[in-house]
């Protein structure tokens, strides 16, 4: 796996199911080099339960596909965790 190292620490990185193994590592990976993660996952009668998990994992946030849908999605994003925070796009 190659890191872009061009993500300064504070930076965000967004991924969807992020509750695959892929999804853990990537969040594990981030908080390890200081940067905050949006996770999507699917809905489940146990979000919160895996909410708490993957924020154990060093997850920042963590929502779910349904909550960004309709018109309410915008608020979703509205949350201090992409105040002064710059996207760049970068694949693992």
């Amino acid at each position: 796996m190659k890191v872009d190292s061009c993500l300064p620490v504070g930076d965000c990185v967004l991924q969807n199911a992020a509750n695959s193994g892929a999804g853990q590592a990537v969040i594990q990976i981030a908080a390890a080099r200081g940067l905050k993660t949006f996770n999507i996952v699917r809905d489940r009668p146990d979000f919160d339960k895996l909410k708490s998990y993957l924020e154990s994992l060093g997850a920042t946030a963590v929502v779910t596909e349904e909550s960004l849908k309709g018109k309410d999605a915008a608020n979703v994003f509205k949350v201090n965790l992409f105040k002064n925070v710059s996207f760049r796009f970068s694949l693992f």
